[in-house]
């Protein structure tokens, strides 16, 4: 009993020293992707004991942290790009064609929204322009990552180190202190649940287009529509300008909530 009790203790000093030595070896990635799988293999065992709810929510805990675990191994490629003079142009042109599709996008919506021609609303497709561009954002990253994904990805990560079990098991590193391959199919992963979190976001859009919808009808009558003009309109009827001759005349309270017509300017002036 007592050889029982001191082999327990050995093998339990050498789990502690491995792991000690494992964690001071290991990356922030490589951490994260274990406690990933540790926290699924929960999910596993609470699943099959009956915790549903409680399974479904590590089965989050588990994606959130594949995800971080793969942002904090590209983090720092961002910044050494960003760092970079090609890197900052490669940014700036990121910027210009992503500010350029939310604004023309903004310009169509506008349009779409109010039945009328979307000119006399500039600040309005400003706001809509604001309220569109976590979407833009998000469409580009699955772009970006996509092509990440079947070019970049299988070339970086699959060189140089053989796979094991062994090693996808205990995130071994090799002597020459480079990624292992299993860290790097890991990534893969990691990369494809980000890519289908982003696609599953940009899949509510017609429920947040709903949204935009509301916003930019109430905006455009509110804050870009005068009540007093020298045309002639109704009591309520509310005016914003095309030209000097063609109004666009909103009024409230119809069936469709917000009601937005062209007309021409009658005026009062001689």
């Amino acid at each position: 009993m007592l050889i029982i009790v001191s082999t327990d203790k050995i093998s339990m000093k050498r789990i502690k020293s491995w792991l000690k030595a494992w964690f001071k070896k290991a990356s922030e990635e490589a951490i994260a992707y274990l406690s990933a799988i540790a926290v699924l293999i929960f999910a596993v065992l609470a699943q099959k004991s009956g915790f549903s709810s409680i399974s479904a929510s590590l089965v989050w805990v588990t994606l959130l942290l594949m995800v971080y675990g793969f942002l904090s191994f590209l983090s720092p490629k961002i910044m050494s790009l960003w760092d970079s003079l090609m890197g900052k142009v490669f940014f700036a042109i990121l910027t210009f064609v992503g500010t350029t599709l939310c604004l023309s996008t903004a310009e169509q919506i506008v349009n779409y929204s109010l039945e009328v021609p979307s000119s006399p609303f500039i600040y309005t497709q400003s706001i809509v322009a604001l309220l569109i561009s976590p979407m833009v954002l998000l469409l580009g990253a699955v772009v970006i990552m996509v092509v990440l994904l079947v070019v970049a990805m299988p070339m970086f990560m699959f060189s140089g180190v053989k796979l094991s079990l062994k090693g996808l098991l205990t995130f071994a590193f090799n002597p020459a202190g480079s990624s292992p391959q299993e860290i790097g199919l890991l990534r893969i992963v990691a990369l494809v649940i980000l890519i289908s979190v982003c696609s599953s976001v940009l899949g509510k859009f017609n429920e947040y287009e709903k949204f935009v919808t509301d916003i930019t009808r109430w905006y455009a009558f509110n804050l870009e529509t005068e009540g007093h003009s020298y045309c002639k309109v109704s009591e309520g009827v509310r005016v914003a300008y095309i030209t000097s001759d063609l109004i666009v005349t909103a009024s409230h309270g119809t069936e469709q909530g917000y009601s937005f017509r062209v007309t021409a300017c009658d005026t009062f002036l001689e």
